[in-house]
């Protein structure tokens, strides 16, 4: 499957933005569902309340799931790199929209989703899940006990 990015005005053509345009003034509930059952990473470095709010309003408009994540979980080049933090949320969600400080961040994570689907990004994905699958595994047993647990990393997923 092959990512459409949405960076900046410039990327649409007269007519898609005409589109754009006429969709945005119709009654929310006459809008195709194209994100039925879909979850939308929605990444804030910057928070915004006006910006979180129609953005999560959109997403559920268009039968999707938004999941707002703030800038300090995901540490965007701080804990991981902004290519990684694409890829992984890629490998979950539908669309990953990001409002963030520096707009060529922006343009390295869709770079990293280009690069994903021309390479299969299903070994960064099938990674992803492998470790959440463990996560889930080791927490599930040891939960009743009250005890806490520890996790390896599975081989090839390197912490930046």
């Amino acid at each position: 499957m092959t990512s459409r990015h949405f960076l900046d005005v410039d990327d649409l053509s007269p007519e898609e933005l005409e589109v754009v345009l006429d969709l945005a003034s119709a009654p929310a509930g006459g809008l195709p569902r194209v994100l039925a059952g879909k979850g939308a990473a929605l990444v804030f470095e910057k928070p915004s309340a006006r910006t979180r709010s129609s953005t999560e309003l959109a997403v559920a408009s268009l039968g999707g799931h938004p999941v707002y994540i703030q800038g300090p979980e995901v540490g965007i080049d701080r804990r991981e790199s902004a290519e990684d933090v694409a890829r992984t949320l890629a490998c979950y969600h539908a669309v990953v929209c990001a409002r963030v400080v520096d707009h060529d961040v922006l343009v390295r994570m869709a770079r990293a989703l280009d690069a994903a689907d021309a390479h299969g990004g299903e070994e960064h994905c099938r990674m992803a899940r492998e470790r959440d699958e463990e996560l889930h595994g080791v927490g599930s047993r040891s939960a009743p006990y009250g005890s806490s647990s520890t996790t390896r990393q599975p081989a090839g997923l390197r912490r930046p």
